[in-house]
């Protein structure tokens, strides 16, 4: 690698930019025009006058060379909160700048800048398989084998307040399970469920986390509180069709006030 990517504030120094006409700023990135211009139908992003990219919200993030390859990193989405924007990198290895955006559907991989290629990638953990997706400029993204490692326990990680959303228990063995024994037969309902826009409070000794669904907020979702010296989850899941919502283990198990936290949350249905 010839040299590490940095962020957009910290190369501003030396990209030439101007304000034109429509009070866009306009860079000047490996001998080409680069902008975003906030349009009628959303965003656009403008390389040398031609939109190349259209959402709602486009974002420059990144710029760097992997290799030999000059690259741009943003982001693009809907610009809403019901679905996290996708990165997207505008490759200049050629005379023509061309246009990659990460194949998933929604959220963001984190990256990792290597010698002519950038790999995005969630690793694997025993149990769950992980995502990755390799990026070159010729091939643009391919699918690739997420590498394997041991996450530890999820129990450790919330005392290094590293949980910050329902799905991150499945990123653990012990809570992922200690999460399969609470759903039992439901536990297809809960994952569909578990991935959206999160909220999460560390409060003492516990962690409480909830999330609507991806796409259709407020309308479905999850609520997962941890007690952590006693490695126990309450676990509830709901969408508008099944209001009041369905909980784990039964309510005479939640202590009083969880069982106060799990009406405040099953109020908004």
């Amino acid at each position: 690698m010839n040299l590490i990517p940095f962020h957009l504030a910290a190369v501003t120094a030396f990209i030439g930019m101007s304000v034109p006409a429509l009070a866009q700023n306009v860079m000047t990135i490996f001998g080409h025009e680069i902008y975003v211009s906030d349009q009628n139908d959303g965003d656009h992003l403008m390389i040398d006058g031609t939109s190349v990219l259209n959402d709602g919200q486009v974002i420059i993030w990144e710029i760097g060379v992997a290799g030999n390859a000059p690259f741009v990193m943003g982001w693009t989405g809907s610009g809403g909160s019901m679905c996290a924007s996708v990165p997207f990198i505008v490759s200049f290895a050629t005379d023509t700048p061309s246009v990659d955006v990460l194949p998933i559907e929604c959220g963001r991989l984190p990256h990792d800048v290597g010698d002519g290629e950038i790999l995005f990638e969630s690793p694997s953990i025993p149990g769950n398989l992980g995502l990755a997706y390799l990026w070159t400029p010729e091939a643009g993204f391919t699918s690739a084998t997420a590498s394997l490692v041991d996450p530890g326990s999820g129990w450790d990680a919330m005392r290094q307040r590293e949980i910050n959303a329902p799905n991150g228990f499945l990123s653990f063995p012990d809570t992922r399970d200690q999460l399969r024994e609470l759903a039992g037969d439901a536990l297809p309902e809960v994952i569909r469920l578990i991935s959206g826009p999160p909220d999460a409070t560390y409060r003492g000794s516990r962690l409480i986390t909830s999330n609507c669904v991806s796409g259709n907020c407020p309308f479905g979702g999850t609520l997962i509180i941890a007690d952590i010296p006693n490695r126990k989850l309450y676990l509830a899941w709901a969408t508008q069709d099944t209001a009041p919502g369905e909980f784990r283990p039964a309510i005479s198990e939640w202590p009083e006030d969880l069982r106060q936290v799990l009406e405040n949350w099953q109020s908004q249905w």
